[in-house]
């Protein structure tokens, strides 16, 4: 399949399982990965990444908990975008987030949030996970509280050396909803 039949197939599983109608940044889930899947397409990701960033969060993920599609349609969706995104899309849901930070640095393995098992992360994941979350957060955090882009910087910033100049760009620019907003008061 090419990449405009695999993102249909994808786009039509995520659309029967009613992904339009699960909450997700003030917005719904299916928007929010037709989202972070545009936002790797401009920025000339490859097709595999692109194809993860469609459905990145489905199975869940230490900050999306639950799952939008059950665990037994793991197959069905890696038949529809392919191994290499399909694993991306794993990788996404079980890391935990400050250990990937931890490996982009080179401070210590990447592990599995919930078992915390070691995961083998080459280079090429390092990159692709980076420029996945940051199209995560390019594509929600302007509906978000600004804490929620403080900390978004502060786990991708370890990562910079591994976005796409795109990616850090924007990144770099993206405002979240309350800018303005002070984030403590000196009161409560």
């Amino acid at each position: 399949m090419v990449a405009d039949e695999r993102s249909a197939a994808a786009l039509e599983l995520l659309r029967a399982h009613a992904l339009d109608r699960v909450p997700h940044s003030a917005e719904d889930l299916l928007a929010h990965l037709q989202g972070t899947y545009a936002l790797l397409r401009a920025w000339g990701a490859r097709e595999a990444l692109a194809l993860a960033g469609l459905s990145h969060s489905v199975f869940g993920t230490e900050m999306f908990g639950g799952e939008a599609l059950p665990a037994s349609l793991r197959e069905a969706l890696r038949a529809r975008i392919g191994d290499e995104a399909a694993r991306l899309v794993w990788l996404f849901g079980v890391i935990e987030r400050r250990s990937f930070t931890a490996a982009a640095r080179g401070q210590g393995p990447a592990r599995a949030r919930l078992t915390g098992a070691v995961l083998e992360l080459e280079d090429r994941d390092l990159a692709d996970l980076a420029e996945l979350y940051a199209a995560n957060a390019v594509e929600q955090l302007p509906r978000l509280p600004r804490i929620c882009a403080l900390v978004e910087r502060e786990l991708l910033s370890p990562c910079a050396a591994l976005l796409s100049p795109a990616a850090s760009e924007a990144l770099a620019t993206v405002e979240s909803a309350d800018e303005d907003d002070v984030l403590f008061d000196d009161e409560p």
